[in-house]
């Protein structure tokens, strides 16, 4: 068409557009990241595709795949996740930006979440950012996946543990595309028993003969132990939620939520020699625990420089744990099995439950200044309370409860004076009701990229500053001597009597990439925390006298059982990748000392911390076989991990007695060090898709190499003929999941 319009005049014409809307798979486009590699470094990136392996519990699992990455580690067998040298408790799982408490159900036999429900997994590690919150070690960040590109209506898999399935609908509005998902997961336990995790179970419950005394009296010091019966009580399930609509096309509100249940129960029958007689026990083990959330969240462009966020939330965690445990009979006579399901020992037992709720809002703005500077700021009031009672012989009753409020909040400047030259200045303060006091932590990084070098492709990081944790997370070791779990976790806000923990970071990271295939990354760090929390096992510890009800102790304030002491923590990590055409495969080495000094313990030391893993060693390999299949590989070392025998020799069994195992000096737990730990797995992956169904299966064979991995040791006496009776992982075993797209 033409338009003419006259000197010094005007025409106007009117164009009418019909509407019509193309569907397409999800385009993502992170300009940021291409341009500036090392906004990446400091951090660990897991997409759906990697959530959804099968990991050697038989069943994709999202913690396990976390610890594959390098910084992140895990603790065998129960999978409590580290990050460069913390503490399981001094990081967070967030999933949609909620704070979610004890993320692993059945105590890291299995992960709590569904892989079907999220989109992706970004660990932050040493020196994150203010915007990332106030945790001394790292932040685990998840968020649920709205729209999978490679299903339009749903999925559904079954693997030897659980079934999994998905559905999801996406709809168009004048204001644009909603999505909605709804993802669950339940166990199999009641239709198939996988051997592995049975094996893993009959090896938790044998008999601890150290422990057994302080429930029941006597030595129990000669004579052979056996498992006369074991039976095992296995359920779970979670529900993940999500729903996305724009109100206008720039405007989006979005709804999330997610439930998960988990209980296993073990009844155990044990036979203990005694001369010629044989004594029965007979133990029970009770573990439950449920987590949930919701939030709803609006995002508004509010112009092409600045952009903002509002959400609410709420969460709740609550577990329970049971150990009792009854002498049957004494004599020759076989003894009976184990008691019933829904009967409890009430004789000599422990029990300690925990419930955390969490209540709170989230505003955030994003402006962009220029186009070197960008500022970023936020609030976040919040509300915590939490509970915990604990009946233990060693302990006594222990029972207290705290509520507190807290304002946090951040501001951010990133400036980009250059090209090449990326800093971001920042700060938290947090007002904490119950100290009436504001706290400070100021966090700085400084970023280099550029292209051109003799090297190919640079890309440097450097960062750190303060870092508090004001809701803190502690364990109690299990003393029951055929106990699951090893410890139990608890979460509570600080009260007046306790200062937050603090840590100080300095982390620098390089990346190198000498041509488009291949990257060399290093990573290296130091942590200084001059204030731990931790429970005052040196102050509550006593000798239990069987027989007799604990004592009830009095706690109204956090000092009167908790404890601060020290830490510190560095390492180095080298990490090597080739992403080929045909062939995909790394190399990860990583160092690391962690060590923590106890008050009133191991002699005022700074000792080896019971999660350090001194040594690891990985490697993996993808190779794709055709146009459907994919073979991968996988094997990973550790050497040197410390505190080898059960912690509650340690905690309570070296500060009950005088030199309980002569053999061992259980002031020197860095003397005690379990063997390699060496694990090779090997699977195949395919698909195979036909009128728009996409059929899917993976095939893994676990510890390929039957290795007897140790995770701890057990001894047979409580005197100088103590011998180590190592605990170990399943051997070789095989897992197949199926799945079905469409």
């Amino acid at each position: 068409d033409s338009v003419q319009v006259p000197a010094d005049g005007r025409d106007t014409i009117r164009v009418a557009l019909t509407r019509r809307v193309v569907e397409s798979p999800p385009v993502v486009i992170d300009g940021l990241q291409q341009r500036l590699p090392s906004a990446g470094l400091g951090q660990a990136d897991l997409d759906a595709s990697g959530l959804s392996q099968v990991t050697g519990s038989g069943t994709p699992d999202v913690l396990r795949s976390a610890g594959r990455q390098v910084g992140v580690a895990l603790n065998r067998p129960l999978a409590e996740v580290t990050v460069q040298g913390g503490n399981s408790g001094e990081h967070v799982m967030q999933l949609d930006g909620v704070p979610v408490r004890e993320p692993v159900a059945l105590s890291g036999l299995l992960s709590a979440f569904s892989p079907k429900a999220l989109d992706r997994l970004t660990i932050h590690k040493a020196g994150f950012g203010a915007s990332e919150g106030s945790y001394t070690a790292g932040v685990l960040e998840a968020t649920h996946d709205w729209d999978r590109a490679d299903s339009r209506y749903g999925s559904a898999s079954l693997d030897p543990l659980s079934a999994n399935g998905r559905v999801e609908q996406s709809w168009s509005g004048e204001a644009g595309q909603g999505q909605a998902m709804v993802a669950a997961r339940t166990s199999l336990w009641d239709a198939y028993r996988a051997s592995s995790l049975h094996t893993l179970l009959d090896t938790r419950t044998t008999l601890d003969r150290p422990f057994t005394p302080s429930w029941v009296g006597g030595t129990l010091d000669g004579g052979p132990t056996t498992t006369w019966a074991q039976t095992s009580h296995l359920q779970f399930r979670d529900v993940h939620g999500a729903v996305q609509q724009p109100i206008t096309p720039f405007q989006q509100v979005s709804v999330s939520g997610y439930w998960g249940n988990a209980r296993l129960g073990t009844d155990v029958a044990s036979l203990v020699g005694e001369g010629d007689d044989r004594r029965a026990l007979l133990s029970q083990d009770r573990y439950t625990w449920t987590n949930g959330f919701l939030q709803a969240r609006y995002d508004w462009l509010a112009s092409s420089r600045t952009t903002g966020h509002l959400q609410v939330w709420g969460s709740r965690h609550d577990s329970h744990t049971f150990f009792g445990v009854r002498p049957e009979s004494v004599g020759t006579a076989d003894p009976p099995g184990p008691p019933a399901a829904d009967e409890r020992i009430l004789d000599q037992h422990s029990d300690e439950g925990n419930a955390i709720s969490e209540g709170g809002a989230h505003a955030e703005v994003d402006v962009s200044l220029s186009s070197s500077t960008r500022l970023r700021a936020g609030v976040t009031p919040q509300f915590v309370r939490g509970t915990f009672r604990v009946r233990n012989p060693f302990l006594g009753i222990l029972e207290h409860e705290t509520r507190d409020w807290q304002v946090g909040s951040f501001a951010e400047a990133e400036v980009s004076p250059g090209l090449n030259w990326t800093a971001t200045l920042g700060t938290r303060l947090t007002y904490v009701n119950a100290r009436n006091q504001v706290y400070a932590e100021p966090r700085a990084s400084l970023r280099y990229d550029r292209s051109d070098t003799a090297l190919g492709g640079l890309a440097v990081r450097l960062a750190g500053g303060l870092y508090r944790q004001y809701v803190m997370q502690t364990e109690i070791s299990n003393a029951g001597p055929t106990s699951v779990v090893p410890a139990v976790q608890f979460w509570l806000p600080i009260d007046a009597s306790m200062a937050p923990a603090r840590a100080y970071h300095t982390a620098a990271s390089v990346l190198l990439t000498p041509t488009p295939d291949w990257s060399l990354r290093l990573e290296t760090y130091y942590k200084w925390h001059p204030r731990t929390l931790q429970v005052d096992y040196a102050g509550l510890v006593q000798a239990p006298t069987p027989g007799q009800a604990p004592v009830q102790r009095s706690v109204s304030a956090q000092a009167d059982f908790m404890t601060a002491g020290q830490g510190r923590a560095y390492g180095a990590a080298l990490h090597l990748r080739r992403e080929g055409e045909h062939v995909t495969s790394s190399v990860s080495a990583e160092w690391s000392r962690t060590e923590r000094r106890y008050p009133g313990r191991f002699d005022g030391r700074f000792v080896p911390a019971p999660w350090a893993q001194p040594l690891r060693l990985s490697a993996t390999v993808d190779v794709p076989l055709g146009d459907h299949w994919q073979a991968q590989g996988h094997w990973k070392g550790t050497w040197g991990r410390p505190w080898a025998l059960r912690r509650g020799y340690y905690d309570y069994l070296a500060l009950t007695e005088d030199n309980p195992f002569p053999t061992y000096d259980l002031s020197r737990p860095g003397d005690q060090t379990l063997d390699a730990f060496s694990r090779l797995d090997l699977g195949v992956n395919g698909t195979y898709a036909v009128r728009g169904v996409t059929l899917e299966a993976q095939v893994r064979v676990v510890n390929m190499l039957d290795r007897p991995n140790p995770f701890d040791w057990s001894l047979s006496a409580r005197d100088a003929s103590a011998t180590p009776v190592p605990r170990t992982l399943p051997g070789r075993r095989a897992f197949v999941l199926v799945g079905i797209r469409y």
